[in-house]
């Protein structure tokens, strides 16, 4: 009997040992972040030029696809986390979830890697997760697929975000859909082609490239943008027989 007490006392303490550990390096881990979000959320608010930038290129597109004929823009990764450092809140205050605050990004070569601050309760931790977004085989219907979705190093299912990601795009007038591809959620979001505020119609985007620290967009207005569309570079096929829409009232 002693001996067993003995050996239960010792399965104990390798157990409690073993949990705070445990405890101890998910703590640290979850206080890790992606490498360039401390200077972005350094940085950003000071860059009062690059907002300037980003606001002048937005009216400059704003302008374009009113017209019939081609546009094209490109955004950097400055003007991008300026905006976001300093008109996000302002501007759309009921898109990051409770909780989400200095949400930034960093566009290479391919992918967007977007982080954010996150702080509710005893947790405190920077959210951050991979974006790949691909032109799709129909006009407007952007994929984007997200993956290695963290909260610090630790990993987060992505099932649990589907929902909340469709919400904050549901208010901003775009449909979102899913599509399962191994581990990763692909977001399947409609991009209005002819909307009352158009002047001429339709509006199609015809190139989505993710550049090292750039996002270049570019595409058609008017009667014959969808029969001329060519999508500039690969696309992701939709398998519509599977895609399911999620809607929120």
């Amino acid at each position: 009997m002693r001996r067993l007490l003995k050996t239960l006392g010792l399965v104990l303490v390798f157990i409690a040992t073993g949990l705070g550990a445990f405890t101890w390096w998910a703590a640290r881990a979850a206080q890790q972040a992606p490498a360039f979000y401390k200077t972005a959320v350094a940085s950003a608010p000071l860059a009062l030029q690059h907002k300037e930038e980003l606001q002048a290129q937005f009216e400059q597109l704003s302008q374009q696809v009113q017209i019939v004929g081609d546009w094209h823009a490109t955004f950097t990764t400055d003007q991008i986390n300026a905006w976001l450092a300093s008109e996000l809140a302002n501007q759309f205050p009921n898109v990051l979830p409770p909780g989400t605050e200095d949400p930034r990004v960093s566009v290479e070569d391919g992918k967007v890697i977007v982080a954010a601050r996150y702080r509710r309760g005893r947790i405190d931790s920077v959210i951050s997760f991979e974006l790949h977004a691909q032109l799709t085989d129909e006009p407007n219907v952007i994929a984007l697929q997200i993956h290695r979705l963290r909260a610090g190093a630790l990993p987060i299912p992505l099932q649990h975000f589907s929902d909340k990601i469709s919400i904050a795009a549901s208010r901003g007038d775009l449909e979102v859909r899913w599509e399962n591809e191994e581990d990763d959620l692909i977001a399947l979001v409609t991009v209005p082609s002819e909307h009352d505020r158009y002047v001429e119609t339709p509006v199609v985007i015809e190139t989505l490239e993710l550049l090292d620290g750039e996002i270049v967009l570019a595409g058609r207005t008017g009667a014959k943008a969808h029969t001329a569309w060519i999508p500039d570079g690969p696309i992701y096929k939709l398998a519509k027989a599977s895609t399911r829409e999620i809607s929120h009232n």
